[in-house]
């Protein structure tokens, strides 16, 4: 899943930089494209953090 996610997010990246560059950097929509991405890569590496599940007593 974290693959998939990873995929997704690396797309939505690439996406959105080449929309913010085919506008010449008038797109916001290609920044939001590109943050949306950023955000979508790093959920994955915190949310488990924040959710309890690394901190599993042993």
């Amino acid at each position: 899943m974290v693959v998939l996610t990873y995929g997704v997010a690396v797309a939505l990246v690439c996406t959105g930089v080449i929309i913010w560059v085919v506008s010449m950097g008038k797109s916001e929509a290609g920044i939001g494209l590109a943050l949306g991405g950023v955000m979508l890569f790093i959920l994955p590496l915190v949310l488990p953090h924040y959710l309890g599940a690394e901190c599993i007593p042993q």
